[in-house]
């Protein structure tokens, strides 16, 4: 069953004398990320691949630059991942895999799976975390899911257990769009939908384990505590993430 919920901001509370705030340099333009996203726990029983896409469509990269979360998804989305990368315990033995991908295809922007402790690979995962240059702006996720499925596939089999989270308006342009969401309700993992400025339909919700609705006015920070609380999720002695201005769906 459905349920949805209005978050509330709550204190948060840290493991350790203080927060570490957040500094990402993962895009042109530097940003201070001045909130605390918690402490991820540990590494969890099955190793994770997280696999993140983006939709870089007109809609989207029409808020490119400004202040709010939409404007700044790169910037916090790359917070929480090094939130993850940096207080992980354990890190230096950890399994977690990560890529990133675009809507559009092809693209030179493209991360395929590696792991989080590897310096290299992290460089260009922050590195990719920006909209591509050689890209006309897709509204399709058909395309490149395809290989997010293969890669998931390719997860399951070494013993993965595959997180792909959808940043999107989920405008979409793809000719079978019921053939794309019952290829997400299949999807060999878990699906998290982080919906960028439009409330998700139903049909976004009944495809996916969760969604999260950012409006157009949410404060800053929201698109790093929702990303965080996807990837905290599984993880043993994670800090709850408090979302603020998120609506959260969970099927």
């Amino acid at each position: 069953m459905t349920r949805l919920a209005q978050s509330r901001l709550q204190p948060s509370r840290v493991f350790g004398p203080a927060p570490i705030l957040a500094t990402v340099t993962s895009s042109p333009v530097e940003a201070e990320l001045d909130y605390d996203l918690g402490h991820p726990g540990g590494e969890p029983d099955i190793p994770h691949l997280i696999q993140m896409v983006f939709d870089n469509s007109a809609s989207i990269c029409a808020a490119q630059g400004g202040g709010d979360p939409i404007g700044q998804r790169f910037d916090e989305a790359a917070a929480a991942i090094r939130n993850l990368q940096t207080r992980t315990r354990g890190r230096s033995r950890s399994r977690t895999r990560i890529q990133v991908r675009h809507f559009d295809v092809p693209s030179r922007y493209v991360t395929s799976p590696g792991f989080m402790k590897d310096r290299g690979h992290m460089a260009q995962v922050y590195g990719n975390l920006r909209v591509p240059p050689d890209v006309r702006g897709s509204s399709s996720l058909g395309p490149v899911l395809g290989s997010l499925e293969q890669d998931a596939q390719r997860g399951t089999e070494s013993g993965y257990w595959p997180q792909l989270i959808v940043f999107s308006d989920f405008l979409l342009t793809d000719p079978d769009l019921d053939g794309l969401y019952q290829r997400l309700g299949e999807f060999p993992g878990e699906v998290h939908a982080v919906c960028l400025g439009q409330p998700p339909s139903r049909q976004v919700q009944e495809a996916v384990d969760a969604t999260y609705y950012i409006a157009t006015d949410a404060k800053p920070g929201a698109v790093a505590r929702s990303l965080s609380a996807a990837l905290t999720a599984n993880r043993p002695n994670a800090e709850p993430v408090d979302v603020s201005d998120v609506v959260l769906t969970e099927r």
